[in-house]
This record gives C-alpha cells, sequence and structure tokens, in this order.
C-alpha cells in the first residue's frame, strides 16, 4: 500500500477538500478506492443529487448577487421584488446547466419544476432567519485554501482547497461570524464526531473565514458566532388553525443545525425573537437555542462558549494533519467507523470489491466510543493540543 501510495503523492503532501479527510476517517479503504484507485459509478444521463445542489447554490448566489448590486438587503425586499429577483436567478442558472436543457424524461422534468419550487421556498425561509436576527448574507460561495502543517516537524502536509457556501456578518464594532453550509439532507455538527475527524469541515472552514476576513477588515475585531447546516428541502405540515401558526411550525422543520457561541450578544444575534419580553418565545424556529423560565439556556442548546469554539477550530485543523500523515504513510487498511446510529458501510458503494464482514475473524470494524457531554469533548480536545505543544 505506501509503495502504490508513494506513486501517486510524489510531493509528500495530500490535496483535496475536507471532506475527502472526513471520507478517510471513515474508513480509510473507502478513500484508498475513491481517490487512490479513482473508481466510481457508472453517471446516468439524469439530474443527479450534485446538479441539484449546485443549481441551489448558484441560484441563491445570483439572487443575493442581484440584490446587492441594486443596494438592497435581503430582509428589506418586498415580496413582489423577491419573486423577480427569484425568477431571474432560475432562469440565468438554469441557461448555465446544460444537462437541464436536454432533458426529455418526464420525471426528470417534474425534478426541475421542484427544484424551482424548494428554491423559492428556501429564500423565503432564509428571508425569515435574517430578518430576525443581526446578521446579514455578505458573501457567497467564498473559495477557500489552506496548508495544513504536521504539528510535531511543522512540514506542509496537506493543502486543502474548499468552497463555503455563505458567511453572515454583522455590522458592529466587534464583528461576529457565521459561515453556513447547504445541504441536500439533515446534517447536524456533532461534537464528538468533531473529536474523531468525521466532521472537520465547517470548524476548519470557519478559521480559514476568520483569517480572511481579518484581512478584509484589518481594523475590525472578528470572532465565530456561529457554525450552522441549512437544508435545502420543501418541507410541509398540515395547515394549523391560522396561517402564522402554520408558517411558524413549516419554519422549525428547516431549523438551522450546527454550533453557536454561547454569549449572550451572539445568540441574540442569531436570533433575537428568544427571550421573556413580550412577544418574545423561549424557544428558536431557526436555530438550536432554547432558554428556561429563568433566562439561562436550556439543554437543547448547542451553544459553548468562544474559548471553546475556538478550541474546536484549532483541533480540527490538528486532526486534519493527523489524517494527512496517514494517508502519506499509506495507511489503507479496511477498518470502516461506527459510532452511535453512523455506520460507514450502510450506504458504502464499495460492499462487493472490500466485501467486509465483521463477523468474520480478519475483518474489524472501529467503534468508536462515546464520549458524554460537551464539556467532557472540549476537555479532550485541550487535552490532545496540550500533549502537541
Amino acid at each position: 500500500m505506501l509503495a502504490v501510495n508513494e506513486a501517486f503523492n510524489e510531493d509528500e503532501t495530500v490535496s483535496g477538500s475536507v471532506s475527502r479527510f472526513e471520507l478517510y476517517n471513515e474508513c480509510a479503504y473507502k478513500y484508498f478506492l475513491t481517490y487512490i484507485m479513482k473508481l466510481q459509478e457508472r453517471e446516468k444521463f439524469e439530474l443527479s443529487s450534485m446538479d441539484m445542489g449546485n443549481f441551489y447554490h448558484e441560484a441563491i448566489q445570483r439572487y443575493s448577487d442581484s440584490l446587492k448590486s441594486d443596494g438592497k438587503k435581503w430582509k428589506e425586499v418586498s415580496l413582489e421584488e423577491r419573486e423577480a429577483y427569484i425568477d431571474t436567478a432560475i432562469n440565468q442558472t438554469f441557461e448555465s446547466m446544460s444537462k437541464v436543457s436536454t432533458l426529455e424524461d418526464s420525471t426528470q422534468k417534474y425534478i426541475v419544476e421542484s427544484m424551482k419550487d424548494t428554491l423559492r421556498h428556501s429564500v423565503d425561509i432564509i428571508t425569515t432567519q435574517v430578518s430576525r436576527g443581526e446578521f446579514e448574507p455578505s458573501i457567497f460561495e467564498e473559495k477557500i485554501e489552506a496548508e495544513i502543517r504536521n504539528y510535531d516537524t511543522n512540514e506542509l502536509v496537506a493543502y486543502l482547497k474548499g468552497k463555503v457556501d455563505r458567511i453572515d456578518l454583522t455590522d458592529s464594532d466587534d464583528m461576529a461570524v457565521r459561515i453556513i453550509d447547504y445541504k441536500s439532507s439533515g446534517h447536524k455538527l456533532d461534537l464528538e464526531e468533531c473529536f474523531y475527524g468525521l466532521s472537520m469541515q465547517l470548524p476548519i472552514y470557519m478559521g480559514v473565514v476568520l483569517e480572511k476576513l481579518k484581512e478584509k477588515y484589518p481594523n475590525a475585531t472578528l470572532h465565530p458566532s456561529a457554525m450552522l447546516y441549512y437544508e435545502m428541502a420543501n418541507k410541509f405540515v398540515e395547515r394549523g388553525d391560522t396561517l402564522a401558526g402554520t408558517n411558524e411550525e413549516r419554519l422549525k422543520l428547516s431549523r438551522m443545525e450546527g454550533l453557536l457561541s454561547s454569549e449572550k450578544v451572539d445568540l441574540e444575534a442569531n436570533d433575537a425573537t428568544v427571550g421573556l419580553e413580550d412577544g418574545q418565545t423561549k424557544k428558536s424556529s431557526i436555530i438550536p437555542y432554547g432558554i428556561k423560565t429563568d433566562g439561562e439556556i436550556d439543554a437543547s442548546t448547542n451553544a459553548v462558549s468562544l474559548e471553546s469554539i475556538n478550541t474546536v477550530l484549532d483541533y480540527s485543523r490538528y486532526y486534519a494533519a493527523k489524517t494527512a500523515q496517514k494517508i502519506i504513510d499509506g495507511d489503507f487498511n479496511c477498518s470502516p467507523a461506527k459510532f452511535g446510529k453512523f455506520d460507514s458501510c450502510k450506504y458504502c458503494s464499495f460492499k462487493s470489491i472490500c466485501n467486509f464482514n465483521e463477523n468474520e475473524e480478519e475483518f474489524q470494524a472501529r467503534n468508536l466510543s462515546s464520549i458524554g457531554n460537551k464539556e467532557a469533548v472540549i476537555e479532550m480536545m485541550k487535552e490532545s493540543l496540550d500533549s502537541k505543544e
């Protein structure tokens, strides 16, 4: 394996997206088959989930760019204006997708219409989410690059490339930064998955984004406020007693998931509707945040201190370096990770190749143990980082 790997990595570095590193930590052999042997399923001439994802990303970027060029903000446009901007964004995006114009299958054409409906729904939801806080979507589809160095030798081991779907900023002296990644299915930022290298994308992206923003705004102070996932889906609920109530339930179905700063100013910037004042609510419909009757954050809130968020950012970069070194060393054993409900074999396309069977002696899965609460995970991250200083 080492000889094969060296043939593909002559400069002793690994290049690619953070998702490649996450895939390696799911299963090193799956990484080997995907990126070293370059095996892939036969492409079908139909709209794939990647095509749909590209459509949503590009259309929302076009929508936002049009608003910005006309000097408008997301929360300020009227419903009529919004529809006009959306129609323009949809038409421009489909014109750039050659596959769409050649589709003849009625099912595929139906999917195209569903994509249009989902985009309209998403823009409506995002507009509501933005209007409930102090953030303004500022940068879309931002390309990022980062060097990853071995913590022991300081040697360059990886060159990461990626794209941040959306960066939101507050207009304040201490500028809060929120990054959002669009997903086609539900996703959460689990700190235990971060610890095991299964979910490093958002923390690494946030670290790089903060570095880039410091160059863009040299006189501003910046801090990470939220790292969130937004599911691009058009979900439906049964109509309630009132239209407002129905819309609120639908909003909850599209709630962003991820990790928040527990600082009060950051929680309010993400959702100012949560509180104990008249007209406020104890549970956010847009982020994983709620309060108890005394105003303190409740157990369902996925938030940690700013110091802890910075620990997560540093640890993710450290673990990326650790992962890169394993790839360079040619460690591609078939040892898939299992953690809680997560099973890297479940949807694997290479089952017929590896024939993994943990009931047989020569096969062994990596059963990752649960660490506990958020504080315990952060402490273990700190210990790992301290051991490298």
